[in-house]
């Protein structure tokens, strides 16, 4: 469908790549080497994380513009085009968010779980655990699994994560889906696509200037918020899924990078697509075996 999108700045362009391998990775669909972004012709830099668009227009679809980009970020403009340009969107799959009633649909509370045993021999206090389960939306599945609700910064619930855990804090290995759940019971599309967020991202609108850390866990996530709740801990829920579309809420925040022992090359790879995120990366991890994570190096006897 073509539309014409008045006043969209006039010195953006999609990158001109040499080779197809020096491509981005797309935010949406995740294929390799598939993401074109767009660059400022001034200056030769990416517009903004995500800017850009797929090169699987048939399969995936995904573009973002600078004038989109701006448009929610208009502390980052620069300058407008004079004239209007036609700009040329594929219509794409749409990507589902959960139905806003969803809590009434998994109203089990979170200490009928399993794991929520093990993080009270974590947490400084009863109190604690109880504000920061109540903070991150933690409840628990009938059969005493821990649901972990990824809600966007906007307050829209992506997706819910079920595990179910051991006395002793480990996986027993058993993952789904609340949306996988749905669609068995007839309240959503089969197989339909979710948005994507990060763990713990509907905290960052309250908390604008507080420094943001990113684990892989989302357990390591709910103890680091007890033990040092003056940060807002995120997580990505696998080593596979910090992407720069997940990132876009942190633009111009102040964020430490804590990726498990084995995944720094592949995050490093991926914040170096960000260019307005101020971040860091702690790396003591990469020295013990792999898939270590903080919590292994805080409690090695668990």
């Amino acid at each position: 469908m073509a539309y014409i999108e008045n006043n969209i700045e006039r010195r953006y362009a999609l990158k001109s790549y040499h080779h197809a391998a020096d491509k981005p990775d797309c935010p949406n669909c995740g294929h390799k080497h598939r993401f074109s972004e767009y660059i400022d012709l001034k200056t030769g830099n990416p517009v903004g994380p995500g800017v850009g668009k797929c090169d699987r227009e048939n399969h995936c679809g995904y573009r973002v513009t600078p004038y989109e980009y701006f448009k929610q970020h208009p502390e980052a403009k620069y300058g407008y085009l004079t004239q209007a340009t036609p700009v040329f969107r594929k219509e794409h799959n749409p990507l589902f968010f959960l139905p806003d009633n969803v809590f009434d649909e998994y109203p089990t509370p979170y200490t009928e779980s399993v794991l929520a045993h093990w993080l009270m021999t974590k947490a400084p206090s009863k109190e604690m655990l109880d504000k920061v389960a109540n903070d991150y939306r933690l409840s628990a599945t009938l059969t005493h699994g821990t649901i972990f609700w990824y809600i966007d910064h906007n307050g829209k619930v992506c997706q819910g994560k079920m595990m179910w855990y051991k006395p002793n804090g480990h996986r027993n290995g058993i993952v789904s889906s609340i949306s996988s759940d749905m669609a068995k019971k007839g309240k959503m599309p089969e197989g339909a696509e979710m948005q994507r967020c990060l763990f713990g991202a509907h905290l960052l609108k309250d908390r604008p200037d507080d420094v943001v850390y990113i684990v892989e866990s989302e357990k390591t996530a709910i103890v680091m918020a007890m033990l040092r709740p003056q940060y807002v801990w995120l997580a990505t829920g696998g080593c596979s899924n910090l992407n720069t579309y997940v990132v876009r809420p942190l633009f111009n925040r102040r964020v430490v990078i804590i990726p498990d022992s084995g995944c720094l090359d592949k995050w490093r790879k991926v914040m170096q697509q960000t260019k307005s995120i101020r971040y860091s990366f702690y790396e003591e991890l990469e020295k013990y075996p792999a898939n270590t994570d903080l919590l292994d190096i805080l409690f090695p006897n668990d």
